[in-house]
């Protein structure tokens, strides 16, 4: 006979008959194309050494930078700090771009992560990605209470951003929800970077969050 408490657990775990997931995988439109994988290949190596001279290298000269109107290589300089790049918060960010995907742009250009460019979100300002595959869905803020689900690049629905806070309530496509570590998912307004050719070679032209 089952018990009151497993039965419970078993109704919070089940997801609901034809229950409707959304997934956004990473893309990799880019990886066919030489050049660009070349380039990319720089960039991490620009990130793992935190060498700001590199990576500023492949900064447009007018790169947007933010929706007040910033821009230019000086602006980006002076907002990641890169006079001081060992304390930059810039290599963490640009780091998580660059492994979540590449989507094309269809002008020749790409973007990254490709979560950007997917047309599964209701609304961006509440919408989000599980980024880690294997994260795992609570029925409350806490590691110990029953999980939901098991995520993996499923499209969430996070009513109320708390930017500063451990957790996230979510909603899933199929309608269960719960509680799921702030780090496990991404908007797909976050920081997001624009490559395209200029002059004969790439260059970073975009790299800014919010819309």
């Amino acid at each position: 006979m089952v018990s009151s408490l497993l039965l419970s657990l078993l109704l919070v775990v089940a997801a609901p008959a034809g229950a409707r997931v959304q997934r956004v995988p990473p893309l990799d439109d880019c990886g066919a194309d030489p050049s660009f994988a070349a380039f990319r290949v720089e960039l991490e190596q620009a990130i793992a050494r935190k060498d700001s001279g590199l990576l500023l290298g492949v900064v447009a000269d007018g790169i947007e930078v933010d929706f007040g109107g910033g821009a230019g290589r000086a602006h980006f300089a002076e907002t990641w700090a890169l006079d001081r790049p060992e304390a930059s918060p810039l290599w963490g960010e640009l780091g998580e771009v660059l492994r979540l995907g590449c989507a094309g742009d269809g002008q020749g250009g790409y973007w990254m992560p490709s979560l950007v460019m997917a047309e599964d979100y209701e609304d961006g300002f509440t919408a989000a990605v599980a980024i880690r595959p294997g994260a795992l869905l609570h029925a409350a803020p806490d590691p110990l209470s029953p999980v939901v689900a098991t995520l993996e690049w499923d499209v969430l629905t996070v009513p109320q951003w708390e930017w500063d806070a451990p957790w996230q309530r979510v909603e899933m496509a199929d309608g269960r929800s719960g509680h799921v570590r702030t780090e496990d998912i991404r908007s797909p307004i976050d920081y997001r970077a624009l490559f395209e050719p200029v002059d004969g070679r790439w260059r970073m032209t975009v790299f800014i969050a919010g819309d």
